[in-house]
This record gives C-alpha cells, sequence and structure tokens, in this order.
C-alpha cells in the first residue's frame, strides 16, 4: 500500500521511518499516484491545510483511502485540524492524530489500521 507523506519540519519525516513495510511518497505538487494511498500530514498556520497537499490532492484525492495527522497539541483546537478538514472534505476516516514525530506504538496503531482498511 502506497504511503503518501507531507513534512515541512520533519517530524512526519522522521516519523515515517518506523513504517517500515509501507511503499512511501513525499507529496509534492506534481506527483501522481494511481493506486490506493494513505496521506499522513502536518498542519500550517492556525488549521489550515499545507498549500502543497492541497495542490496534491486536486489529483489524486480520487485514490485517497484514509488520513493521519502529525500536529502539537499546544495549538489546542488546531491540532490536526489539517486532516481532520481532509478528512471531512474527502470523505474519508481519519484513522489517527500523533503528536511531533510520533512514537512507536502510534506507528503501531496507524499500521494496524490501514491493514484493517485494506481487508474491508
Amino acid at each position: 500500500m502506497k504511503l503518501a507523506f507531507a513534512s515541512m519540519t520533519g517530524n512526519v519525516k522522521r516519523f515515517i521511518d518506523y513504517l517500515e513495510s509501507f511503499d512511501k511518497v513525499q507529496v509534492e505538487k506534481d506527483v501522481l499516484i494511481d493506486e490506493p494511498f494513505f496521506l499522513i500530514t502536518y498542519t500550517t498556520g492556525i488549521g489550515q491545510v499545507p498549500k502543497e497537499v492541497e495542490e496534491f490532492l486536486k489529483q489524486n484525492s480520487h485514490n485517497l483511502i484514509a488520513v493521519v495527522g502529525s500536529g502539537n497539541r499546544n495549538w489546542g483546537k488546531s491540532f490536526c485540524a489539517a486532516a481532520k478538514k481532509i478528512a471531512k472534505d474527502f470523505n474519508v476516516p481519519l484513522i489517527h492524530e500523533f503528536e511531533m514525530s510520533g512514537t512507536l506504538n502510534d506507528a503501531i496503531i496507524i499500521a494496524t489500521k490501514i491493514t484493517e482498511l485494506q481487508r474491508g
């Protein structure tokens, strides 16, 4: 299964190292994914979806299966707000939220949920 990720500060990029068994691709404007994929994204500003993620989803949202959010709990209600917005806008599940670079336990939860969704 393909795992697309967006990382501004490196937190998400560090986190995906825990998810060794997945084919990973970094979100960029012109990247096309022609198969089902999961998205891990950070939140920018005060709860906005990063611009590169918006552009990426314009061309790839039809293959989006679910989304995962990375954030900082210091932002209160804006914690993982981008992932929540994407889940709502594209009618896909938000399968997990983690703080900063996450933990191995977060990765296990995500891998388990992805496996469950793949099985249907």
